[in-house]
């Protein structure tokens, strides 16, 4: 769940900082969302891997939402914010402090960035040919020499990317298959919810086998002798009558319920399919791992460029994807 963890009165809004933190294999998020009063979201993320250590965990994720929501003016003051805040609030405090209203203007300095005309200028000087031979087809499309390419700057790939893992996950799901599977099932499940279902199935199964079964069972599992269950302890012979045989199943149940360190993995071995586990699996951390595995139609973004698999970094926040 996300936690607040300040909010700002500026330049006549309101701002509500929050963070959330997961994890997905091996890599660790931090998610920063600013929100004003009027519903509005800007969402930065920092992402490390092992990292032994980090000044701060939302440096990168603050630096993304102040040049979202801000423009250039912002990111500039921020970087130099970040090289000497001591943790997020501190930066926070210090760019609200120091940031001018006025230079929120300078968002407008850069919209040419993105312009069709950009667009097809960056694709151009990348391809090395005449602009005028590159036509615009519409959609942030533009063919050149019956090459069709997707020109996105970096927030629109970046948003059209979760889609597409998205688009992965609502249709195809668990059976995805191989380690992604393993991974979804690792890190975006929800364990409390699966410790009941697996604390009822086992539940089930010792209440379903007999009162020598249990006996046995809890022989094995070192709950009793033999002798605290069968006549002159011998395992061929028959029950003592003294022995409470439900008070044996709950402790066979909770001995074999603590010998559980995998709820998802006891459940599939189990005969549990992937239809079943949807019901307890967060979508937004399934996609985060989707988002992460190398094997997705090619290297991360590249996964939007179907004819090749390749991302073009064309400068100027622009990015090129052949898509024909």
């Amino acid at each position: 769940m996300a936690e607040i963890i300040k909010e700002i009165d500026w330049n006549g809004n309101h701002y509500t900082f929050t963070n959330n933190f997961y994890r997905t294999g091996t890599k660790s998020h931090d998610v920063l969302t600013m929100e004003n009063q009027m519903g509005e979201k800007f969402v930065g993320e920092t992402t490390w891997i092992n990292r032994p250590w980090h000044r701060f965990d939302l440096e990168e994720a603050f630096t993304e939402i102040v040049s979202k929501a801000f423009g250039p003016k912002a990111l500039e003051l921020v970087l130099k914010i970040n090289a000497e805040a001591y943790n997020v609030n501190d930066a926070i405090d210090k760019f609200f402090a120091e940031f001018k209203p006025e230079d929120i203007q300078a968002n407008q300095e850069d919209e040419h960035y993105s312009s069709e005309e950009a667009r097809a200028i960056a694709l151009a000087n990348y391809l090395e040919v005449d602009v005028s031979i590159v036509e615009n087809v519409g959609n942030n499309e533009f063919e050149v020499d019956g090459e069709t390419y997707r020109v996105l700057t970096d927030s629109e790939a970046d948003d059209e990317f979760d889609s597409y893992c998205r688009s992965i996950w609502d249709d195809i799901g668990l059976d995805i298959g191989g380690y992604i599977t393993d991974s979804i099932l690792e890190y975006a499940v929800d364990e409390d919810e699966l410790s009941d279902v697996v604390r009822e199935d086992i539940s089930n199964y010792i209440y379903d086998i007999s009162d020598e079964e249990v006996a046995d069972e809890c022989i094995s599992e070192g709950i009793v002798s033999e002798e605290d269950v069968y006549v002159d302890g011998d395992t061929f012979g028959s029950l003592r009558d003294d022995i409470d045989i439900d008070d044996l199943r709950e402790k066979l149940i909770d001995e074999k319920f603590s010998d559980i360190d995998d709820y998802a993995e006891y459940l599939r071995d189990t005969g549990f399919d992937n239809e079943f586990f949807k019901n307890y699996i967060d979508d937004d951390k399934a996609v985060e791992v989707i988002k992460d595995a190398e094997d997705v139609n090619g290297e991360g973004r590249g996964a939007l460029a179907s004819y090749d698999g390749a991302e073009h970094d064309l400068n100027n926040d622009l990015y090129a994807y052949r898509i024909d």
